[in-house]
């Protein structure tokens, strides 16, 4: 398996969702990764499907509560990575 040696770039950095291009496993399949600043950045029902109904911590609503709330975030020690 050969990587590419493509820098990763960050896109519309003003947008504060950073969209990282990162290495290729295949050309015809580019790994993208995504960087949000925030989780309300986040479709809620897109993450929720993602998640099981009978697991309440990875609920949409409950993880946007823990940042709100400052549960998370600047200065708690517990830094939220929004990746996608």
């Amino acid at each position: 398996m050969k990587w590419s040696t493509s820098e990763p770039r960050i896109l519309n950095p003003d947008s504060g969702t950073h969209r990282l291009l990162t290495k290729k496993l295949n050309p015809l399949f580019p790994l993208e990764i995504l960087h949000f600043s925030s989780f309300k950045e986040i479709d809620e029902k897109e993450w929720n499907e993602l998640t099981e109904d009978d697991f309440p911590f990875l609920d949409h609503a409950y993880l946007l509560a823990m940042e709100e709330g400052g549960c998370v975030g600047e200065g708690t020690g517990w830094e939220p990575a929004y990746l996608g």
